[in-house]
């Protein structure tokens, strides 16, 4: 079971970031659906019609899995905006090791190629090794994906695997509405022990601040 999340993250007077909550839905609902093509990419998710009844019923569920320390899910924002940069979720990964996550993030479609999925990645890093305890942080990516392979590399991941017919096949709907017929994935992990070798650790750490 993970620990309880901070109620907020400061990042730099740049992000706010908080817990996926029911109270952000509007803007998270608003964002997903501006950010829907490039999404169909690459998330099956995304390809599942969704209603923003049905989406704040599901964000009530993040917030629930959350706080029940099942896992952890955020979302990011412009602290002077307010608009929505990402989400980003920390989810637990194997039933062998209860302090091995994974990390999942998406950027918004009008603030990709800024860096701000490097950041959040690395600002997800630093809070799963330093609040959550994570003893091994995974991280998947289809290798298509240049843009995430480019944030995974940038953060120092390890290649692990190759691992092939990972994801189920897609439908013909799928394929026709943009899904990459690409179903082998390339898996990364970082633990502890790869920290001290991460140049940017430290940086980005001493910009968050928590609040509880």
């Amino acid at each position: 079971m993970l620990k309880l999340p901070p109620e907020t993250i400061l990042y730099n007077d740049q992000f706010v970031i908080r817990p996926f909550s029911p109270h952000d839905g509007k803007a998270i609902y608003e964002t997903v659906q501006q950010s829907i093509v490039e999404l169909k990419r690459f998330m099956p998710w995304a390809h599942n019609e969704m209603s923003y009844e049905t989406a704040m019923r599901i964000y009530a569920d993040f917030y629930a899995k959350t706080y029940r320390g099942q896992e952890a899910t955020f979302v990011g924002f412009d602290q002077k905006k307010g608009t929505v940069l990402f989400c980003a979720a920390l989810l637990p990964e194997s039933r062998l090791n209860p302090l091995a996550l994974e990390l999942g993030y998406w950027v918004a479609s009008r603030n990709t190629g800024k860096g701000i999925g490097t950041t959040a990645a690395q600002i997800m890093i630093v809070l799963a090794f330093q609040h959550y305890g994570a003893d091994r942080l995974a991280i998947s990516c289809n290798p298509e994906n240049k843009g995430s392979m480019r944030i995974i590399e940038k953060c120092g991941f390890k290649r692990e695997a190759e691992l092939r017919n990972y994801q189920a096949l897609p439908s013909d709907s799928m394929l026709k509405d943009g899904f990459s017929a690409q179903r082998t994935l390339y898996r990364f992990s970082l633990i502890p022990d790869d920290i001290p070798k991460l140049s940017w650790f430290n940086e980005i750490a001493s910009k968050m601040q928590y609040e509880y």
